[in-house]
């Protein structure tokens, strides 16, 4: 994964690390509201068989791609981490 490189010409490390930190926060208040979400059959049934079973794949899909922001903000944090002005 290409990560920011911290550089004199380039954003400094703590406007970096600050703008990756608020959007893993807010992103961690989006996946506690988004599992926090009430899911039963029973708002699926009318509309076929098949139609919670297809709801609950859909939002497992959606989930996940949520994890992998969260994996994509945590290598950038990480690397800038790593990349800390000694």
């Amino acid at each position: 994964m290409i990560t920011p490189t911290i550089h004199s010409n380039g954003t400094s490390h703590k406007d970096l690390t600050e703008g990756y930190e608020r959007v893993e926060y807010a992103l961690f208040a989006l996946t506690e509201a988004f599992t926090s979400i009430e899911f039963n059959a029973r708002d699926y049934y009318v509309q076929g068989p098949d139609a919670y079973t297809q709801a609950r794949d859909q939002q497992r899909e959606i989930f996940l791609k949520i994890c992998d922001i969260q994996q994509y903000l945590q290598e950038i944090l990480i690397s800038l981490h790593d990349q800390t002005p000694k």
